[in-house]
């Protein structure tokens, strides 16, 4: 089983992406690099290359769409098998255009535009 990070780590992991971000040479980006946390972060995310001032941003940008990703992923999955538990899944699948249907009635009765 996989260990979650504290909050803790999550804000030292973005202090690193902002200390990445603002370093102004390559000395600092191997400073930065010593500290495991953010190697290992930046591998989950899938970034298998070494850092360097040139791809710099372009690791962050990895890094923080992982990171989203990753914090929207559960609550939505606990929302899919809620809807397949209560068997509104199957009626979505089985009348998309009905469905979609009723959505934009709802949103337009509500003042929100589908």
């Amino acid at each position: 089983m996989r260990k979650k990070r504290n909050s803790c780590d999550k804000r030292m992991l973005f202090e690193f992406c902002l200390k990445v971000t603002v370093a102004k040479s390559e000395e600092d980006l191997v400073s930065l690099k010593l500290n495991g946390m953010l190697v290992d972060s930046l591998v989950n995310a899938g970034w298998l290359k070494d850092l360097t001032l040139d791809n710099r941003n372009l690791a962050m940008q990895t890094f923080m769409v992982h990171f989203v990703l990753q914090k929207r992923k559960e609550p939505l999955s606990q929302l899919w098998k809620g809807l397949k538990t209560l068997g509104v899944l199957d009626l979505v699948r089985a009348h998309p255009g009905f469905m979609l249907r009723v959505a934009r009635e709802n949103n337009i009765r509500n003042n929100h535009f589908f």
